[in-house]
This record gives C-alpha cells, structure tokens and sequence, in this order.
C-alpha cells in the first residue's frame, strides 16, 4: 500500500459502530480512507423488524447512497449493515451489492455476503452466531448461511429492538453472550451486526475460545479491502486479517 492511498466507501445505517472504520483508517496512517454514506432508518425506535428492514435495505435507496459514494471515487464499497442484507435472502443482497456497484463505480458487496466470503476464506462451514436482534429477523441469517451450506449449530438473540439499542450494550454483556454461545462443534462464533463496536474485543474473544471470531464491522472492512485488491495482515482483528 505504499504510496498509494485506498479508499474505501462504506454505506451505514446512522448511526452505532462507525468509530470502528474511523479507527482503523486512522492506524493505516493515513493509505487508507474511508468514506461513510448514511441511509435513512425505517421503523424509528423498531428498526430490528422484518418490514423496517426490509425498507431499508431498497435497492433504489441503496442505488442512490452509491451514487453518492461515486463522487468520492472509491476503489470498493460495502453496504454495512447485516441484517438489511440478509432479511431479503441472498438473491437479494447480491441485487444490493449490484446496485451499489453500478452506481458507486467500483466492486461492491454487502455485510451478509462478506461472512460468506469471510467463512469460505477460513474454509469453516459450522457456526455459532451472538445476534442482538429478535428471534424472527436472527433466523434468517440462519437461512442466508445456509443458502451457501453454512451451518448453524448454536444461535443466541438478545432481542434488541433497534441498532441504536445495541450500540450501548456493553462490551462485557457482548464478550459474555459470545462466549456463552460457544458450542463444541463451531468453528467460528459471528457476531452480525454493524451497530456493535467490536474491533477492539476479537483478539480477546479468540484467545478465550481458540476459534475464530468474525463480526459484522470486521468482516466488512476486510470485504472492503479484498474488493479493493488489498491484503492487509492486521493480528489486532482477528484470524480472518491473518489467512
């Protein structure tokens, strides 16, 4: 990356976790960039539901966000919220990512798929997932992994009702629920969503569970990177930074 500055265009829903892009593109020293288009919430103080998140997650919104991003010239973009990707099933993130690319003018993806692609990279197929949201949205992500034989062997919901909620759990309530969704027959422990800061909880977290832990921010700056051709070995976040 030397000599050359990355930048990378990320779609957020308002608000939650942000700092953790912020934070990384400050340790990078300045090569990489990020630039943060917010989307309108549906739903207000229940944006945790199957019809808030599936307005927003639009493709036409998405299209326009993109464009935005266009103006920036980013080298990858991402819509960065896992639930809005997922709610709709996988025909429809790729759908996201397409309109998101299209009018960005750059590779795109989604959070949803970049666990995919994070799980294919580990070679890992059996899984446990900590989601915040409730039992109805958590079970879709169920579906959307297995759609790519992605299997879950342990889920745990903590019923928030909205990313706002969730960006003020508190990180011991976060490391505990991971650690209580530990099943022996999972390879890897997710952690999907985008509200919940959590870079500076993964090398923790593996290191008292010996298996990777990938969350939602994590997966999609390393999604980011990917699209944008960049590997960088990063120990602080985590497994996936180091295959």
């Amino acid at each position: 990356m030397q000599g050359k500055v990355t930048r990378l265009g990320v779609i957020y829903p308002v608000g939650g976790g942000e700092q953790d892009y912020y934070r990384f593109a400050e340790a990078t020293g300045g090569a990489v960039r990020i630039f943060l288009v917010t989307t309108r919430l549906y739903g207000e103080d229940k944006d945790h539901d199957v019809t808030s998140l599936l307005k927003s997650g639009d493709i036409n919104a998405l299209g326009i966000a993109g464009g935005k991003l266009q103006e920036l010239n980013p080298d990858a973009a991402i819509w960065a919220c896992t639930s809005a990707s997922f709610v709709g099933g996988y025909d429809w993130s790729l759908e996201q990512a397409a309109a998101i690319g299209k009018a960005a003018g750059c590779p795109a993806g989604t959070t949803s798929l970049a666990f995919v692609n994070a799980l294919d990279t580990l070679n890992l197929d059996r899984v446990a997932i900590m989601a915040s949201y409730p039992e109805s949205v958590s079970t879709r992500f169920k579906a959307f992994l297995e759609r790519r034989a992605k299997y879950t062997v342990n889920i745990q919901c903590l019923d928030v009702l909205s990313g706002w909620d969730a960006a003020l759990i508190p990180a011991a309530q976060i490391k505990e629920a991971a650690c209580a969704v530990d099943h022996p027959d999972a390879e890897a422990i997710l952690i999907p969503d985008t509200a919940l800061p959590t870079f500076h909880l993964i090398t923790e977290l593996e290191d008292r569970l010996g298996k990777p832990v990938l969350t939602a921010n994590s997966v999609s700056l390393w999604e980011l990177l990917r699209l944008a051709g960049i590997h960088q070995r990063r120990a602080e976040l985590g497994r996936l930074f180091m295959a």
